[in-house]
């Protein structure tokens, strides 16, 4: 399996995992936690996600309840979320690229992660380019970030459940 790119995201000023994190657990002190956590080398989301409470209370700072806490915060936080939710927050298709649009790219192209390893890039990319607000930068962009959105996806499903989404 490729590895997920790392880039720094506009919006935290730190790795997107701070962002996804942030996200999920919806508490902003999560931040102190993580800086804590990638101290002690849970240093990605991933790694974050699979600790377990055991774990936790081997970290200097972290106690039984606050263990606990963060265990299920995440847990919580990655049940019933959709696709577009998880790729957008992740910031895996490019800093610019977020949940607003990644919902509509999947609003109009709800099977995009199939036509990626189907459809030339080509094809694809005037598929995407056909839905409004997408510049020609960002669906390159997009075309070419596909693959780890995949990756992203295949490494999350055996932490998340996913919410289908409904096309009205």
């Amino acid at each position: 399996m490729e590895p997920l790119p790392r880039h720094r995201s506009a919006y935290t000023c730190e790795l997107d995992d701070n962002r996804w994190l942030l996200l999920l657990s919806r508490s902003p002190t999560l931040m102190n936690v993580y800086a804590i956590l990638h101290h002690h080398g849970l240093d990605s989301l991933l790694k974050i996600i699979a600790a377990t409470e055991k774990e936790l209370l081997e970290i200097d700072g972290i106690k039984g309840k606050s263990a606990k806490r963060i265990v299920t915060n995440i847990h919580e936080g990655l049940q019933d979320i959709t696709v577009p939710l998880i790729i957008g927050s992740s910031g895996v298709l490019g800093e610019s690229i977020g949940s607003k649009k990644t919902d509509a790219l999947f609003r109009d192209l709800p099977n995009v992660l199939e036509l990626s390893s189907k459809d030339s890039h080509r094809s694809l990319k005037k598929k995407i380019l056909a839905i409004e607000g997408f510049s020609e930068i960002t669906t390159d962009k997009i075309v070419e970030r596909l693959k780890y959105a995949k990756s992203l996806l295949e490494q999350m499903t055996k932490y998340c459940t996913f919410k289908q989404q409904m096309r009205v």
